[in-house]
């Protein structure tokens, strides 16, 4: 997904929400953050914000949210990463 989630947020809630879950399978919630030059706290305060803002989309209720159930929302934020990525994610 990476820095993709601004335009799902500008699409019909539906259509996403469909797209999503058909290939549920297929879909990393990963970024393409950088550490650069600069103030380390600020920049993960910043990314730990842009995640809690993504999150809240994916699994919230609010009216522009998907409201994804959670076998949807462990996929897509761990166990697609885990399946494809051998090592990346320590063992449940």
């Amino acid at each position: 997904m990476a820095s993709r989630v601004r335009f799902l947020v500008r699409m019909d809630r539906g259509t996403v929400r469909q797209f999503v879950t058909k290939y549920q399978d297929r879909i990393i919630y990963a970024t393409d953050f950088t550490l650069g030059q600069g103030d380390e706290a600020s920049a993960a305060k910043s990314l730990l914000s842009v995640h809690e803002r993504e999150w809240n989309y994916f699994s919230g209720e609010a009216e522009n949210a998907l409201g994804l159930p959670e076998s949807i929302l462990r996929k897509i934020f761990r166990d697609n990463a885990a399946r494809w990525i051998p090592g990346i994610v320590p063992a449940a």
